[in-house]
């Protein structure tokens, strides 16, 4: 595992969120929800030091990680909101 460096464009790993206008590909299985609504979500999440460890490399060279703010899971935390759901990779969430 690696850590991530400031600045990394990173996915969260073990879930699938709402895409934001334009930016799902056309064979991708649309996300129900509001894009709009999880990002600001994520965003009160992040306001402290958000710490995040690589997982694997996605296409493209972006990362996959889990990545927590305040001790929280991010991504747990979007799906027990109810912002993404789970996939792509198993995720335990307590």
């Amino acid at each position: 595992m690696q850590d991530i460096v400031e600045d990394t464009r990173i996915r969260l790993a073990g879930i699938d969120a709402p895409e934001i206008g334009g930016h799902c590909r056309l064979a991708h299985e649309w996300i129900a929800g509001d894009a709009d609504a999880s990002k600001v979500y994520l965003n009160t999440l992040t306001h402290s030091e958000v710490a995040c460890t690589v997982l694997d490399v996605y296409r493209y060279g972006r990362s996959i990680a889990r990545c927590k703010a305040n001790d929280i899971d991010l991504s747990c935390a979007l799906i027990k909101s109810g912002h993404a759901v789970p996939r792509y990779n198993k995720i335990d969430c307590p």
